[in-house]
């Protein structure tokens, strides 16, 4: 194992990079042919992922791949959504790792920088995740809720609805 470093640190820091790159490259290929053939092949833990390419190869083969543009449009929305939630767990790994190394190296500004934005992004997987059960707002006061709800509820425009009215009287 000695040799091998010894080896790596005979070479200059862009060729070094490279090395780790390629190493980098071939884990992580090793990794997600380790883990298909493990979901592939019925596990219990990997059950919950199997019906989760089941729901995706729905979501495109029945909205979003449709000619129906408004089944087009959710399919798109559902699949945005879960595609942001994994890319801000993702982002707040990353950033919970660099200010970890932050600290390991004492770069403070960086270790300020870090507990910042992941915060923020930690805030931004709040907006994301589902929150419509009462439990979720179960500390907010009665008046503050009913407030926000008014205000927020999704309602039909009465322009709209009385066209649509005249036109579904108009078909009949």
């Amino acid at each position: 194992m000695s040799s091998i470093l010894e080896i790596i640190n005979s070479y200059t820091p862009f060729e070094q990079s490279l090395i780790g790159s390629a190493v980098f490259l071939f884990s992580s290929w090793l990794f997600r042919v380790i883990f298909n053939k493990a979901k592939s092949s019925g596990k219990v833990f990997f059950k919950e992922y199997s019906k989760i390419d089941v729901v995706k190869h729905i979501l495109h083969k029945e909205y979003i791949n449709t000619n129906n543009m408004q089944l087009s449009t959710f399919g798109s929305a559902i699949a945005l959504l879960h595609a942001s939630s994994w890319l801000i767990r993702a982002l707040l790994i990353f950033i919970f790792f660099s200010g970890l190394l932050s600290i390991l190296n004492g770069d403070w500004l960086f270790v300020a920088a870090s507990w910042f934005c992941f915060n923020c992004v930690l805030e931004a997987n709040n907006w994301v995740k589902d929150s419509s059960s009462e439990s979720s707002v179960a500390h907010v006061p009665e008046d503050i809720k009913n407030e926000l709800y008014d205000k927020f509820k999704p309602q039909l425009n009465n322009e709209v609805q009385s066209t649509a009215h005249k036109k579904i009287n108009k078909d009949t």
